[in-house]
């Protein structure tokens, strides 16, 4: 079996004798990193995947829950504008304080 192999070899070394490699400093320098601009460029090269789903549900379960939160921590559940009053007036319906504004203006 050694010999299939010795003559393998000597058959690749034949058929690639003219193929020269002479990117070998390139390729050394990208692997060894000297200084610290390559080094943080290495770092900065890398690619992050971030699964969808599970920051989907993540984001949707905080929203939620902030939700219930308020909604539950909510002090009076009476809308803010019910301490105003209804006028009616020449047929039409005013809050009081529009109504009051609007007669103030045309007085003057």
């Amino acid at each position: 079996m050694s010999q299939e192999k010795e003559k393998l070899k000597q058959k690749l070394d034949d058929e690639l004798r003219h193929v020269k490699f002479t990117k070998q400093q390139d390729v050394l320098n990208r692997i060894n990193h000297g200084t610290w601009k390559d080094k943080l460029s290495s770092f900065l090269d890398k690619e992050i995947e971030i699964p969808l789903m599970p920051v989907f549900a993540a984001t949707t379960i905080i929203f939620l829950s902030w939700g219930i939160w308020t909604f539950t921590n909510e002090k009076d559940h009476q809308p803010l504008i019910s301490h105003q009053e209804l006028v009616e007036a020449g047929g039409n319906i005013y809050w009081k304080e529009q109504l009051e504004r609007a007669v103030v203006l045309n007085e003057n």
